[in-house]
């Protein structure tokens, strides 16, 4: 079962409880029970909800992490740093929680990829979440990011050279247990 297409851990605990509860008394065999999650919503809940959350029937999260650079992440105007990324993944591990990790090859542009494998590789080696899913980086033509390419501060990166990124990421990444 997958929690609305959206961010259900913004929704207060008590109700997100009593719609895990509904859940498991109509479907009693559910095996998972899956949401996005932003780190930030994550950091908002205690580690006891968090725990409630669990043990109510919530076990796999989404988080959109993109990066682990804070320079990245004020670029692209997340609303949070690379401190409340690893807290929350954290966070969602020690809950007991399967956690999946969103991250953007080539969101640093040719100026900030290094910074963006060796960041998001750091970030990660410490979460250690149960699976990494790797996306390219797709840049709307309205957006901040957008504009910055249309004036030429922000260089997007080649195919080739988002692969050489790719490679420098998984060459500082650590086996996740």
């Amino acid at each position: 079962c997958f929690l609305q297409d959206g961010d259900a851990l913004v929704l207060k605990t008590d109700y997100l409880l009593r719609i895990l509860e509904a859940i498991n008394q109509s479907f009693p065999d559910m095996q998972y029970i899956t949401s996005y999650a932003r780190a930030d919503s994550i950091t908002r809940k205690s580690p006891a909800e968090l725990k409630a959350l669990r043990q109510a029937g919530l076990n796999h999260l989404y988080s959109g992490m993109e990066t682990g650079s804070d320079q990245i992440l004020k670029l692209i105007n997340k609303g949070f740093d690379a401190d409340i990324v690893v807290r929350s993944g954290c966070m969602a591990k020690e809950a007991d929680m399967i956690l999946s990790e969103f991250i953007l090859l080539g969101i640093g542009g040719k100026e900030l990829s290094e910074e963006n494998a060796a960041q998001t590789a750091k970030a990660l080696n410490i979460i250690q979440p149960d699976f990494i899913r790797v996306h390219a980086t797709g840049i709307k033509p309205e957006s901040k990011l957008g504009e910055f390419v249309r004036n030429g501060s922000f260089a997007l990166q080649s195919e080739e050279e988002i692969v050489v990124e790719q490679k420098l990421f998984l060459q500082q990444l650590h086996e996740m247990d």
